[in-house]
């Protein structure tokens, strides 16, 4: 059966897997233009940025205060949003800057929507912790396991909408750090749930796995190269297996008696987070200079984290009620 496949063969492969996940470098052709630049060098000399008193620092509103604008920043936001007026004007393609298209700011926000769709995926998390943690028996062994995916996933989209709210060093480090454990820990539990892992020391040690490959990734991103299109490649991966995983175990289980229809829902999930995740794929400059595909993205994936949270409850249950029945007869 599917569930006693060798689980040192996935581990093998996973190992192979992460081995050749290389990255692809990208760069944004706006903060390298030489009118960007030389705008941005000017407008730096011209408000004495350097000085603690600059004029920005004296005269900036409170609400982008607030949101940690400083005088070099927000030359770069005016420079940028001049730069690409401009090149609207002579009909030629917009162009992103430090990696993001050229965003209208809104009450400090960079990414205004991305920032709102990032606060709308914190809900069913936060929400499925409370629900999951309330209609699923705590003797289930996986219980702490998913309480702690939803909390990452709080983490996760809190500082996503930060990260979106306001691009610095900071909010960047926090963002990919979660979001890249986050996904690393899907496929910890993945991995647990559907090969049917119930020793403790078993989950360890497929918990260790993750924990290294996830490591690998951070050391590779803050110590070697930041690099954005690998980010992306490395959670693709996770995806892919993830989504390979589920698909054969609902096509084990689809007619197992008792499931009811449940199962479905992982399947149209998975379907439904990859045809979302298109949007990540083929980028295009944001409609009316504020929705662009990435907070697309974040929009599409709100309503499947409460369908994989009831999915999760659904299963969990079912899944206890099986190994109680087992221990039953076990017993008798």
């Amino acid at each position: 059966a599917f569930q006693t496949m060798n689980l040192s063969g996935v581990v093998l492969v996973l190992v192979l897997v992460s081995l050749i996940s290389v990255e692809a470098a990208g760069s944004s052709k706006g903060d390298q233009h030489p009118w960007f630049n030389r705008c941005l060098k000017n407008c730096v000399e011209q408000r004495d940025c350097s000085d603690p008193d600059n004029e920005f620092a004296t005269k900036a509103s409170l609400i982008l205060r607030m949101t940690f604008w400083d005088c070099e920043s927000d030359c770069k936001y005016v420079c940028m949003r001049e730069h690409n007026k401009n090149r609207i004007e002579e009909e030629r393609p917009v162009l992103q800057y430090y990696g993001k298209w050229p965003f209208i700011r809104v009450l400090g926000f960079q990414e205004l929507f991305s920032a709102l769709f990032s606060l709308g995926n914190f809900i069913p998390y936060f929400w499925g912790f409370f629900a999951y943690s309330q209609k699923v028996p705590a003797s289930y062994h996986l219980r702490p396991i998913f309480l702690v995916y939803a909390l990452c996933g709080c983490f996760t989209w809190f500082f996503s909408f930060i990260f979106h709210c306001r691009d610095t060093d900071t909010t960047e480090f926090l963002d990919y750090l979660f979001a890249s454990f986050t996904y690393f820990f899907g496929s910890f539990w993945t991995t647990v749930r559907i090969f049917q892992v119930r020793s403790w020391k078993k989950k360890l040690l497929v918990f260790l796995f993750f924990a290294g490959w996830c490591v690998q990734h951070w050391n590779y991103m803050l110590n070697v190269n930041f690099d954005y299109d690998y980010n992306i490649l490395v959670g693709i991966v996770n995806g892919l297996y993830q989504t390979f995983l589920w698909f054969f175990w609902y096509y084990q289980r689809r007619k197992e008696s008792g499931r009811g229809s449940y199962p479905k829902r992982v399947v149209l999930g998975y379907l439904c987070l990859w045809i979302a995740g298109t949007m990540e794929l083929f980028d295009f400059p944001p409609i009316l200079q504020l929705v662009d595909p990435h907070s697309l993205w974040h929009a599409g994936t709100i309503p499947l984290a409460y369908l994989l949270w009831t999915f999760l409850i659904e299963d969990s249950n079912f899944e206890e009620q099986k190994i109680m029945k087992e221990k039953y007869d076990l017993g008798s």
